[in-house]
């Protein structure tokens, strides 16, 4: 099911949020990987003659923003976006952007939604994304990796700006690597 942005409406209470780096790198992931939308749509019940996000509050956002600023002359050229990810972008802005409905579903299971669908229940395994991953490409893709990169002034306003005012060192069990959170 495809629907036009203006159909759906953020979740007013969506209790989640997103800082101002944090979306500018979701915004330029569906730039450059628009097609991820279609591997995971944005979750909507019915809400009058439109639609209410259960899931995906941010994606709907920075596609949003996204659509706003796609008619700039210069968008293609700031952003780099190739020939098949701006096709993608216009025809889900035409057509509409890929969603499922949740509507089905109890007000008590649409709630229970909302905070299962952005929970994560897995942790990293930090030596495999060490062996196998670039950093820089997990970083560009909006993934926060502790302590990478940082210098320790940079570290100590990162903490303070999340409110913590110590780091806590934590220790991989596999490769005994040390990482302040």
């Amino acid at each position: 099911m495809q629907l036009k942005l203006n159909k759906i409406k953020p979740n007013p209470a969506n209790p989640r949020t997103i800082r101002d780096e944090q979306f500018k790198k979701l915004k330029a992931s569906l730039i450059e990987f628009p097609q991820m939308l279609e591997k995971r749509p944005i979750a909507v019940t019915r809400d009058g003659d439109g639609y209410v996000a259960l899931g995906g509050n941010q994606r709907l956002r920075a596609m949003l923003d996204i659509q706003s600023e796609i008619g700039d002359a210069d968008f293609e050229k700031r952003h780099k976006v190739q020939a098949a990810e701006m096709e993608t972008l216009l025809n889900y802005f035409a057509k509409g952007v890929p969603v499922v409905d949740c509507t089905e579903l109890t007000p008590a299971q649409q709630k229970r939604f909302i905070i299962a669908d952005n929970i994560p229940f897995g942790e990293w395994d930090w030596e495999a994304l060490a062996n196998e991953w670039d950093v820089e490409e997990l970083q560009d893709w909006g993934m926060q990796i502790p302590h990478v990169g940082r210098s320790g002034e940079e570290e100590k306003e990162a903490e303070e700006s999340e409110g913590k005012t110590e780091a806590e060192l934590v220790q991989c069990p596999n490769c005994k690597h040390e990482f302040k959170i």
